[in-house]
């Protein structure tokens, strides 16, 4: 018996063989195999009284959620979230039907996907493989990856990001385990000191063992290496000052300073507006993407660089991650949507429960590789769940939705499940929270229709760009005001508990429409925060339907009245909330 990828060019292949005797026999195999199918060889004269399997895998909840209005990417976090289980066990490996390495460039991708995928469980593995990547730096403070006797050979772009903000940084800032950082730190600061500034003010790239940036062409290292170890200062810095290495960061800062202030004069094309060196003639979408993932491009450079990453497809797999992301950073979640869409069409399309090592990966490369991220995108980025302190003590739900009108997504934060739903519609926003204890979230209202209220568990907590006060539990960010309110959202900070956030088009008390159906019948909808309510004069001296619905359209009560006002209190007993009513004359 063996997996499926003794279909590709004869192997590698893991396999295993059983010779028969005579009478009934049974044989499990020993080692571990994956692949989409098993194959078997069965010699005549054999007879099968039953073929099994057993699963296998680190022992590790999916506890993570994602879906959406639309089933592509609801079914693409799937077959992500499936591709890294499978490339766990008791290591984090590149995949599960070929070497099996810890390669750490896709630990650093995969790391991130277990926040949002897998219980608190799998964290340990990220632990263990934190430490086996710095035990066995080599005596020239070089770190190689995957670390063994048979290899040697260090990947300088792979090791930039493992040691840096999307690897053990990463790590801490979902975890807040500090005594991991601390014991890691020093093998940190010897491998960051391998790496030389130049007369130009910028990192001096260094082949290492295997100058591998990406799979694929138009590789651009220069502009890659100023930026994966620019964000490697940017987590030095932290980590050393948790370490008891304080000293170590002004270092490190002078080096940060010294690459902000030349790598635009060195690598922008005002002609083109792109970045790019002399290495390439075209610009390359990885480059592109990561001057903004590590802050170094600027709000100006945005349009030009969103042209690139529509145009330029240079990227694998690996590097899609952060192409995608750099999209959502420049707030073109559309644009991250329709390319994530275009490059993984083919993987969501097959007929296989796991993503690709490439693009073309029926044909080359494997059909199962953990750095495929596009999970990670849309439940941090999409949903918009993410840590803002480490440990989850706080968080943000941003909601990038694109053209979407429906997100669900539980994160498996070491707080407790985050779970988030949302929906969108013409003419309401709904967001319904569920916030652990020990947290504290800032949470946005997309502004994709021009709301004129916004309510928390019923209460009106916004209205007509002003805040509502003294509200337990939710307040508006201090600061955000009609002259200065956020463009993209309305935010609030609300404690831990489950919460029913409403945005309408109405205003908290205000007549939403009235108009008059005959001489003699008319109707008012209105939006009211509980008490008396007087009807306008047309209504006078008529017999009125009153009825009163909840945020959700549910109707609550039903009331037919001659008088020309009702109290939702003392006439119908409703407690002090914001209710829709609706009046008609009969």
């Amino acid at each position: 018996m063996y997996d499926s990828m003794y279909l590709f060019d004869g192997g590698p292949c893991l396999r295993s063989e059983y010779i028969t005797k005579v009478g009934v026999q049974e044989f499990e195999t020993l080692m571990w195999i994956s692949g989409n199918t098993v194959k078997y060889t069965i010699p005549a004269g054999v007879t099968i009284e039953a073929l099994q399997y057993r699963e296998i895998g680190y022992p590790a909840e999916f506890t993570g959620q994602f879906s959406c209005n639309n089933d592509f990417y609801t079914t693409l976090w799937q077959k992500a979230t499936r591709t890294l289980y499978v490339s766990m066990h008791d290591d984090f490996m590149d995949c599960p039907d070929r070497e099996r390495g810890l390669w750490w460039g896709d630990v650093t991708n995969q790391l991130g996907k277990v926040f949002y995928s897998l219980d608190p469980t799998a964290h340990a593995l990220i632990r263990k493989d934190i430490a086996v990547l710095t035990g066995w730096q080599h005596a020239d403070n070089t770190l190689v990856s995957p670390p063994s006797t048979l290899w040697t050979e260090e990947l300088p772009q792979q090791m930039l990001a493992a040691v840096g903000w999307y690897g053990f940084w990463n790590y801490f800032w979902n975890t807040n385990d500090s005594a991991t950082i601390r014991a890691a730190y020093p093998a940190v600061k010897k491998y960051l000191g391998v790496w030389s500034m130049g007369s130009n003010g910028l990192v001096t790239h260094r082949d290492g063992g295997w100058n591998w940036g990406d799979w694929g062409n138009n590789i651009d290292f220069n502009v890659l290496d100023n930026c994966w170890y620019y964000l490697a200062l940017k987590a030095a810095i932290p980590m050393a000052a948790m370490s008891g290495y304080a000293g170590d960061t002004a270092g490190y800062r002078t080096r940060m300073n010294s690459i902000s202030s030349n790598f635009v004069t060195s690598y922008w094309k005002t002609s083109g507006q792109y970045f790019m060196s002399s290495l390439v003639t075209t610009p390359d979408d990885r480059a592109n993407a990561m001057a903004v993932i590590a802050g170094l491009a600027q709000p100006q450079h945005y349009a030009g660089i969103r042209t690139v990453l529509t145009q330029q497809a240079f990227a694998s797999p690996y590097m899609e991650k952060y192409v995608l992301e750099a999209l959502c950073k420049m707030n073109s979640d559309s644009l991250a949507l329709t390319r994530m869409k275009d490059r993984y069409a083919k993987m969501v399309d097959a007929n296989y429960t796991t993503l690709w090592e490439v693009w073309n990966g029926l044909s080359e490369g494997t059909i199962n590789h953990g750095w495929n991220a596009p999970n990670t995108v849309l439940s941090q980025y999409i949903a918009g769940v993410s840590p803002t302190a480490p440990g989850w003590s706080s968080y943000s739900v941003l909601p990038q939705m694109a053209q979407l009108t429906a997100i669900n997504a539980v994160v498996p934060s070491i707080k407790g499940n985050i779970t988030v739903n949302d929906s969108l519609s013409t003419s309401q926003f709904i967001m319904n929270l569920v916030s652990p204890l020990g947290t504290q979230a800032l949470v946005g209202i997309p502004k994709k229709r021009a709301w004129q209220s916004v309510t928390a568990n019923g209460r009106t907590v916004w209205n007509k760009g002003v805040f509502v006060t003294n509200i337990t539990g939710v307040s508006g960010v201090a600061g955000v005001s009609e002259t200065d309110a956020d463009s993209l959202y309305i935010k609030f900070n609300v404690d831990p508990g489950t919460w029913r956030f409403a945005a309408s088009l109405v205003p908290a008390g205000v007549l939403s429409q009235s108009k008059k159906e005959s001489s003699n019948s008319y109707t008012v909808d209105m939006r009211k925060a509980g008490g008396k309510i007087s009807f306008n004069p047309e209504f006078a001296g008529k017999v009125k339907m009153v009825e009163v619905y909840n945020l959700s359209g549910s109707l609550l009560c039903s009331k037919a009245i001659m008088k020309n006002s009702i109290d939702l209190q003392k006439d119908l007993g409703l407690p002090v909330n914001v209710y829709v009513v609706k009046v008609k004359t009969i």
